[in-house]
């Protein structure tokens, strides 16, 4: 039913409301796990990444995931 009732062309993923606020022992739990776990915390840095340099340059693929709304075309 998802598949069904996504927008067209998009992955579907909820547009954020607002720009969440991480409170600090979520942050350090994270950072402990990064730590105890080095493979998790690689990848972990990889997709920040990935997500802050990339989707910043290709709007195409930004829209796609969600983090922009997507534009409305009127005919």
């Amino acid at each position: 039913m998802w598949w069904r009732r996504r927008p067209t062309g998009l992955f579907g993923a909820p547009v954020p409301s607002a720009r969440p606020r991480y409170r600090p022992a979520l942050v350090a739990t994270i950072v402990g796990f990064g730590i105890y776990m080095p493979l998790f915390g690689v990848t972990l840095l990889t997709v920040t990444i990935v997500e802050r340099v990339l989707l910043r340059r290709l709007p195409v693929m930004r829209r796609w995931l969600g983090p922009e709304p997507p534009v409305l075309r009127t005919a």
